[in-house]
């Protein structure tokens, strides 16, 4: 049943993203450009709100020890803080991940 659901919003989240913004993630998912951590992580949480048009569940976050054994932690923190750099919406969260895409791959996108 969860794969059933997973394909469900495989889905919709196809139909609801741009066109745009799937030529941006094409262009980051084949992007050979040296990004900070701080950048990546950007890029990942803002991706994260424009694919599943929602915030990071508070009763998951990842405690302190989750820096130990991997980066659940800063992921799980790139996503809030994309969630409220967008302002909770999901389109605006695929115009500011296109604009990311954009200034790390300049002439990428045309």
């Amino acid at each position: 049943e969860k794969r059933n659901i997973a394909r469900f919003n495989k889905a919709v989240m196809s139909e609801a993203c741009s066109e745009q913004f799937n030529k941006a993630a094409d262009v980051a998912r084949n992007s050979t450009v040296s990004m900070s951590m701080s950048d990546r992580a950007r890029g990942y949480g803002l991706y994260k709100v424009a694919t599943t048009n929602q915030g990071p569940d508070p009763t998951k976050k990842p405690g302190m020890m989750a820096n130990l054994t991997g980066d659940s932690r800063q992921k799980w923190l790139a996503h809030e803080a994309a969630w409220e750099e967008c302002g909770k919406d999901c389109k605006k969260a695929q115009e500011l991940y296109i604009e990311f895409v954009k200034q790390c791959n300049p002439g990428a996108l045309q």
